[in-house]
Order: structure tokens, then C-alpha cells, then sequence
């Protein structure tokens, strides 16, 4: 038995001449007999075909042009109807006057007469329809956020004269009264409400702003208290000219504990345990804990955390620690105790902290214990357009720390202090170059006295690549480092990616840990693989230290993000 034959509809194919870019762009999103579809009938294609030349006169009116002039044809060739479109715009329209009026309780507001002064059409602009619509746009948004709730067009006109090729721009806003701040009231069980108040920007009679309004909502959902924030300007409620403002929040979860594996070349295999009490009690108050482990590594770590009311962005809190370390160049055993304050001051995280140090330890032939009462203190800033993958983006972290050996429990004096810097940049659409540096200098009369911890060592997956960790600086009589006083380390890389989430990168590392009397820096270079995971890339690299004869191939692994 022979299977039916079906007729199957002719192809539609319109071709279009003489415009190029967002014009034919338009056009081509406007007619119809792009869309003929499966049913492409005689009939159907020359009714569509009819309607193209007021479509395509409806498409050019945004950008200006009112009078084109359209040459269409249509004819049916090797089974396909062929749609031709010969376009010349014509002659653009020209915008002669712009007539902006405010009137009502807004109409002297400077941040208005800012939109106003910014509306992108002027006296002798091409008419571009879709740019009215936004500074139109702009001026309601302006007024409205300014709390002018009521505000809305008596007049939005463009007038169009065919004969000059000129239109007139009319537009006349009334901004009606300004509202203001009522009372807040936070829909919530887990807070003090003076705690919350804290959080408010603004007091009650403030002109209403939908910038306070974005502020408090911002920081209330970036607090760990609270999983949403919903805002309600009550305007149902409003009494004279105050609106009542509700807050709905929804908690997080209480508490949040983490469990994470690793790995680097630096530390071998990793593990953390962490923890954090988001709110022990109704002011707020929060705790954090971790324990981590690695072949060179144990620790664990508590602080308990008090905020100040917002909109102070400080936080008091209360740390202690112990930390086992045992890389290749040292062993040591730290206790620390102590206290510190951190805070916003402009895009700048500051955090400053007194803490008593307590630390056994053995580097090379030098040995002891440390008792140290450090004043420290630290200002970093961060921008990233993403911080798991940068495209764009940089961090700068300073930090300095100090003990008088005069002071009780303290045995020596001395100053430290480290600068470091990263920068990434695209560079075309599948490459980026990153480029860091790190510096830092110890000041003290008595370095064989001081723990590892606090003595600059270099070399490993975030320092010199090709060379082991902490392997370069200074070193005794027997070749043991022992640790420099200063440190200088920089690196460039230039990465591409290749495929999906698969990149390749070659580097140059330089540094070393040093004496600030005497120095120089040893040179490492290599290549390797990139693979983007959902939490940061992984990085595996082959260098070689190349201002060391006979220096080994290393292999250098490392994950996490790039900021």
C-alpha cells in the first residue's frame, strides 16, 4: 500500500533593501509575512503582503523617518514566494522645541529639575520615540521616588509637523503633594523591635524617599536575621500626609553549619567544620566556630559577636583560637585571645583587634615560647563583577600589627605590616589577565624570638610558584629557613579559556622572603588547566623554579574563588 502524499506549503522568503541596523531590525520584527508560518496560502501571503507597506511605515516611525518611500514586489518562483522590500527611510524628523513644565508641591525639587536637565532629547535632536519614553519615563520615577506619590502627566505630546520635518515636545507633570514617613512596623517574633529600629534610615515626618526605603530593606537583607524582606508603603493607611511603612520579615534558619573538603598542594587534603548561631538573643547577639584539619594544619576557632544598632556598622566581638602548624620549616603550637571591632568607613572593611598571642615553636635551630599582646589593625576592599569567576575586578588588603615588650606578658617589640594587591581584567571576550603582589616588613630587635607565625616565609600555590611551601627565605648555618623580616612576591598570568568551563593559563612568579639589609628573588614559571566549578576554579599547574639549578618540576593544586 503506497503511504498518502501531503502537499506541503510553499516557502516564505522576504528579503529587505536599503536600511541596515535597528531600522531593518525593526521592520523585520513588525511584518507580518515574516510570519506566515506553515499556512502560507496564496491568499494568506498576498493579504500579509498587503498590510507591509503601513507596517513597515509603523516600524520607522520610532526612530524619526514618517515618510518613507517603499518599492514591494511579490512573486512566487521554484515553489517559494519571495517577498522584496526596497526601503529608502527618507528625510528625518527633526525636534525643534522642548516644553518641560513641573507644577505642583515638586515643581521647585532640584533632584526632579536634575531629570528634567536630563532628559536626552534637545532643540535640534533626531526624534527618537523610544528615547522620549525614557526620559519621559525618568522624570514620573524621579518624582514618584522623591515621595510626590500622586504625580502623573497632564500633557505628554510629541507633535509632529510632516511639511518641516520638525516635532514639538510637550510635556506638563503635575507632582501633587509630597508624602511622608508614618510609623514602621516590623511583622516579626525573633528581634527586639529597638533593634530593628536601629536598622531605619529615617524618622518619622522624613519627606518619603524610595532610596531610604531600598536602604532599609538592603540592610535587613544582608544581616543574617532574616531570609525576605518585604516593604509595604501603606498608602491605604495614610493619615494627612504620613504613610505607614510595613516591614514583613521571614527568618533564617537559626543555624547554619557547614562542612568542607579540599585540597592544595600547600596543605595536602583539608577538611572544615563550621558553624554559626545567627541569634542567641533578642538584641542580636551571634556566635561563629570552625575546626579545620589538614596534614600541616589543626585548629579550631570561636567567636562571639555583638552589633552595634544600625545604621553604625560596627561589631564588637570576642575571639579565641588554637592552631597546630607543622610544615616542612616549622612546628609551632598557638593560643590566641582577644577581642576587636570591625566596620564599613566609605568601600573600605576596617577592623582593628587587641589580642594576647601564646606560641610554643621550633624554626630551624631556633626554639621557645612567645608571649605576645598585639595591637593590630587591617583595611581591605573588594570589587568583583563576580567573585567566583572575575572578569573584572580587584582586592587591596593592608594590614599592621605591634607589641611593646615593656607592656606585661609581652616579650619583645616589634612592628609588622603587609600590603597585598590583586587585579584582574578581561582581556577580549574568553581571556583575562591577573596580576598580583605582595609585600610586607617586620621590625624587631629580637627576630629569633618570634614565632613562625609572625616571620615571612615564600614559595607554594599563592606565593612562588615552582617552588615547595614556604621553602624560600633566609636560612641558618645548617640550610633550615628560618624566616625573613621582609617579604616581596608578584605574579602575572594570562588565562583563556577554551572550551565550556575548561581554560588554559601560563604564569611568572618572583619573590622571596627576605632580609631587608640583603636580598634577591628567585623566578618560576609554568602553565596549566583551569576547570570553573560552582564554588571557584580549580587550578592545576606545572612550574619550574628557574633561578635555582637543578630546582624540580612541581605540581601546584589549588581551589576556591578569585577574589
Amino acid at each position: 500500500m503506497l503511504a498518502p502524499i501531503y502537499a506541503q506549503a510553499p516557502e516564505v522568503r522576504v528579503e529587505i533593501e536599503g536600511i541596515s541596523g535597528v531600522l531593518k531590525d525593526n521592520v523585520e520584527t513588525l511584518l507580518s509575512i515574516r510570519r506566515a508560518g506553515d499556512e502560507a496560502t496564496t491568499s494568506r501571503v498576498q493579504r500579509l503582503h498587503s498590510r507591509a507597506e503601513a507596517e513597515i511605515q509603523l516600524a520607522l516611525q520610532p526612530f524619526g523617518y514618517y515618510e518613507p518611500s517603499i518599492t514591494a514586489s511579490l512573486e512566487h518562483r521554484d515553489d517559494a514566494w519571495i517577498a522584496r522590500y526596497s526601503i529608502d527611510p527618507g528625510r528625518i524628523v527633526l525636534v525643534d522645541a522642548v516644553d518641560i513644565e513641573i507644577s505642583g508641591a515638586g515643581q521647585d525639587n532640584d533632584q526632579i529639575q536634575e531629570a528634567v536637565e536630563a532628559f536626552p532629547l534637545t532643540a535640534a535632536s533626531e526624534l527618537d520615540h523610544t528615547a522620549y519614553e525614557l526620559g519621559k519615563r525618568a522624570i514620573l520615577s524621579r518624582a514618584i521616588s522623591r515621595g510626590y506619590l500622586d504625580a502623573a502627566y497632564d500633557t505628554s505630546e510629541v507633535r509632529v509637523d510632516l511639511d518641516d520635518h520638525t516635532a514639538d515636545i510637550v510635556l506638563f507633570l503635575s507632582t501633587g503633594p509630597r508624602y511622608l514617613f508614618g510609623p514602621v512596623t516590623f511583622n516579626q517574633d525573633i528581634l527586639d523591635e529597638r533593634v530593628l529600629m536601629g536598622f531605619v534610615p529615617f524618622e518619622r515626618g522624613d519627606s518619603l524617599s524610595t532610596d531610604s526605603l531600598v536602604a532599609l530593606q538592603a540592610a535587613l537583607a544582608e544581616g543574617p536575621y532574616f531570609q525576605r524582606v518585604e516593604l509595604l508603603p501603606r498608602r491605604d493607611l495614610v493619615e494627612g500626609l504620613e504613610v505607614p511603612i510595613e516591614v514583613n520579615l521571614t527568618p533564617r534558619q537559626p543555624q547554619r553549619y557547614e562542612i568542607g573538603v579540599g585540597y592544595g598542594t600547600d596543605t595536602g587534603p583539608r577538611g572544615t567544620i563550621s558553624t554559626e548561631l545567627r541569634r542567641l538573643n533578642r538584641r542580636g547577639h551571634r556566635a561563629e566556630g570552625a575546626i579545620r584539619a589538614s596534614t600541616i594544619e589543626r585548629a579550631a576557632s570561636a567567636r562571639y559577636i555583638i552589633p552595634a544598632a544600625y545604621p553604625s556598622t560596627n561589631i564588637l566581638s570576642f575571639f579565641t583560637g588554637y592552631t597546630f602548624l607543622n610544615p616542612t620549616t616549622s612546628h609551632s603550637e598557638r593560643l590566641r585571645l582577644g577581642t576587636g571591632v570591625n566596620r564599613l568607613r566609605g568601600r573600605w572593611q576596617e577592623a582593628f583587634t587587641l589580642a594576647y598571642e601564646r606560641e610554643s615553636f621550633v624554626v630551624g635551630s631556633d626554639s621557645g615560647v612567645s608571649d605576645l599582646v598585639l595591637l593590630g589593625a587591617g583595611w581591605t576592599r573588594t570589587r568583583a563583577d563576580n567573585r567566583v569567576y572575575t572578569t573584572r575586578g580587584f582586592r587591596v588588603r593592608f594590614a599592621g600589627s605591634g607589641s611593646l615588650g615593656a607592656l606585661p606578658l609581652t616579650d619583645v617589640d616589634m612592628a609588622r605590616a603587609t600590603l597585598n594587591a590583586k587585579l584582574i581584567r578581561a582581556v577580549g571576550g574568553s581571556s583575562r589577565l591577573i596580576a598580583r603582589a605582595e609585600v610586607g616588613a617586620l621590625f624587631t630587635t629580637g627576630f629569633r624570638k618570634l614565632p613562625p607565625s609572625l616571620r615571612f616565609f615564600a614559595g607554594g600555590d599563592q606565593s612562588v610558584r615552582g617552588y615547595a611551601y614556604q621553602s624560600l627565605g633566609p636560612s641558618d648555618s645548617l640550610g633550615t629557613i628560618l624566616g625573613g623580616d621582609g617579604l616581596v612576591t608578584a605574579s602575572v598570568e594570562f588565562e583563556r579559556r577554551v572550551h565550556n568551563n575548561w581554560g588554559v593559563a601560563v604564569f611568572f612568579d618572583t619573590g622571596n622572603a627576605i632580609t631587608l639589609s640583603d636580598f634577591s628573588l628567585e623566578q618560576g614559571v609554568g602553565a596549566g588547566i583551569r576547570w570553573l566549578s560552582p564554588v571557584g576554579q580549580i587550578r592545576l599547574d606545572g612550574a619550574f623554579g628557574i633561578s635555582e639549578p637543578g630546582t624540580n618540576f612541581r605540581i601546584h593544586i589549588a581551589i576556591g574563588p578569585d577574589l
